[in-house]
């Protein structure tokens, strides 16, 4: 039994989860595996939600095989990506990263795949950390959280801020008119002591 295993990240389209199908289907899968949605909690650490890696690879046998499409289908993180491949060893499953043209069937396979893989993950990582990066900007975002430079507080602004507070105008108001972060704007109201007359 040939498995073709697809972990999903937050952001991903139904387009690229399509693609790597089709990969792994041309490449011999003989049935699909789709791991549930990588997101990040409140305190911005990345959990997987009813993970079937484990799963996986507890139903296959030594004489089955798993193709993932990138070596990033392992996990988010270099230690994830290492854990993974330690579990497969263990069990003695042949596994294929189809991108990285790495087979552990190959003949090479061993010390020149060490040293190929090792090569690779330095330019993994800093696609990794790009990958990490857009999660927790998108999750900010549904949070709420404004991105980009802080507002630079202008005596100008300061004044704005004051009239309008003084005219009865709400505090979500001026903050979404001003882009400023909700923070930001408490802490202005504080070093200036702005308050409703």
């Amino acid at each position: 039994m040939i498995s073709g295993y697809i972990k999903v990240y937050s952001g991903e389209t139904d387009y690229f989860i399509e693609q790597q199908k089709e990969a792994l289907l041309k490449a011999g899968a003989d049935r699909i595996i789709i791991d549930s949605v990588v997101q990040q909690d409140s305190e911005g650490v990345y959990q997987e939600q009813e993970s079937s890696f484990i799963k996986t690879i507890n139903s296959m046998s030594t004489e089955d095989s798993l193709i993932i499409y990138s070596l990033d289908r392992l996990g988010l993180f270099l230690s994830d990506i290492f854990s993974s491949i330690e579990k497969l060893t263990n069990k003695n499953i042949n596994w294929q990263s189809l991108t990285e043209e790495i087979n552990s069937k190959d003949k090479n396979y061993g010390s020149a795949f060490w040293y190929k893989l090792f090569k690779l993950l330095i330019q993994y990582e800093k696609s990794a950390r790009s990958k990490s990066t857009v999660i927790g900007l998108n999750s900010a975002k549904k949070r709420g959280i404004k991105l980009g430079k802080p507002t630079i507080i202008t005596e100008d602004i300061v004044e704005q801020i004051r009239k309008r507070i003084a005219s009865g105008e709400s505090h979500v108001s001026i903050i979404s008119s001003l882009e400023m972060n909700k923070m930001t704007f408490y802490r202005t109201l504080k070093k200036f002591n702005i308050v409703k007359n």
